[in-house]
């Protein structure tokens, strides 16, 4: 490795302790020679928060939807709440990376909320959904904006009614996809303070390179190139920021 600050990553734990694991997973898109990942692993314990950053086109995306089962590995396992992604990611919530609508197509605030609980039937009745959405729109703090075409708003209220969205089903683990990208500093310090406020309790894997989002969550820092390596910071440093875009992170370490 060429840089001693950064480790490769540990072994998954236990199934019991973990919200998701990731073992010796590689991928590559068909008709593409090179992985865009491989050799990954990577426990998530219950509880814990695990932010991925590295260059653009490192894999951190792809590895998400891996860790969701929208993507199958080439080679390794992967599971989900203690089993196939298939078949628990009705319990993980999902936020994109930000969604392109135009302003006149016709959803509104409180329709992109409920999409949440289309994978949950035993949520029952048009009464306790309309419930469990109300109570989401007052903690996001968009309630305001129920009846508002999602695509009139700004990036930093889209980005709360897709945190909505997600959490509205009480998500045992929480996926983020550069949550802050494109969002004023305003909104973005907002945003931050709803994420660590609704996190509590549950897991959350945060894919961002936004240097103020890692210091707020640096629970657990992983560079994701290709390969992917534990960085050990317990603040916001020159080495953690010069990984953060690639710099003095071969894919080959």
């Amino acid at each position: 490795m060429k840089d001693s600050a950064l480790q490769t990553a540990a072994a998954p734990v236990g199934a019991q302790t973990a919200a998701a694991e990731v073992c010796h997973v590689t991928f590559a898109y068909e008709r593409r020679e090179d992985p865009v990942l491989r050799d990954i692993s990577l426990t998530v314990r219950r509880g814990q928060c695990v932010t991925l950053v590295g260059p653009n086109g490192g894999g951190k995306t792809t590895l998400l939807k891996i860790m969701l089962g929208l993507l199958e590995p080439t080679v390794g396992s992967v599971s989900l709440l203690g089993g196939p992604p298939q078949k628990s990611r009705h319990r993980a919530g999902y936020v994109p990376q930000r969604i392109q609508c135009d302003a006149l197509f016709p959803i509104t605030v409180y329709e992109v909320v409920e999409m949440g609980l289309l994978n949950r039937p035993d949520i029952a009745g048009r009464g306790a959904r309309r419930e469990r959405v109300e109570q989401m729109l007052q903690t996001t703090g968009i309630a305001e904006l129920s009846s508002r075409p999602f695509g009139s708003l700004s990036g930093g209220q889209q980005q709360r009614a897709l945190i909505a969205r997600a959490l509205v089903s009480d998500p045992e683990i929480l996926f983020l996809d550069e949550p802050t990208t494109a969002v004023d500093p305003a909104s973005r310090a907002a945003l931050l303070d709803l994420l660590d406020h609704t996190r509590q309790g549950r897991a959350m894997v945060l894919v961002t390179h936004d240097a103020e989002t890692v210091e707020r969550f640096i629970e657990a820092v992983y560079c994701v190139h290709r390969t992917i390596h534990h960085h050990p910071a317990t603040r916001m440093d020159s080495s953690l920021l010069r990984h953060m875009t690639g710099g003095g992170l071969a894919e080959h370490d």
